[in-house]
């Protein structure tokens, strides 16, 4: 039987060969920024599918600007939320990803606070001992 190639997957790493992995990256180095305003949330819920999915992890830093378009956690009546911070027009918007929920606009009569920036989302693919996806 002829010797097959090993299949080969880039999967947007681009082409990088063993001889230039690092042999430890630290996640503190690229996602927290800022230390004492950085925390880390677990998501819960389906708005911001397929974004974001429940149990994620949501890496959430206090200090960075808020801009159009960018994920944020809001206190909105008092609850937690996490957000894309939308303008159309003179309206602000707090939109989900997911299609099937509505749009949350920010009026006088809600009361909303932002509470931080999404900088990025860690997506577990194998759950800890115990934990069910």
């Amino acid at each position: 039987m002829p010797e097959l190639e090993k299949p080969k997957s880039s999967n947007g790493l681009f082409g990088i060969s063993e001889d230039h992995l690092e042999t430890y990256q630290s996640l503190d180095e690229r996602f927290v920024k800022n230390k004492t305003s950085t925390f880390f949330f677990e998501a819960e819920g389906e708005s911001m599918m397929p974004l974001i999915c429940p149990r994620d992890v949501l890496v959430v830093d206090r200090i960075l600007a808020p801009e159009w378009g960018r994920i944020v956690v809001v206190v909105w009546d008092e609850e937690l939320i996490c957000k894309r911070l939308v303008r159309e027009g003179k309206r602000i918007i707090l939109r989900s990803e997911n299609s099937r929920f509505a749009d949350l606009v920010i009026s006088n009569e809600r009361s909303f606070v932002l509470w931080g920036v999404v900088r990025a989302v860690i997506h577990p693919l194998i759950e800890q001992e115990g934990r069910k996806r």
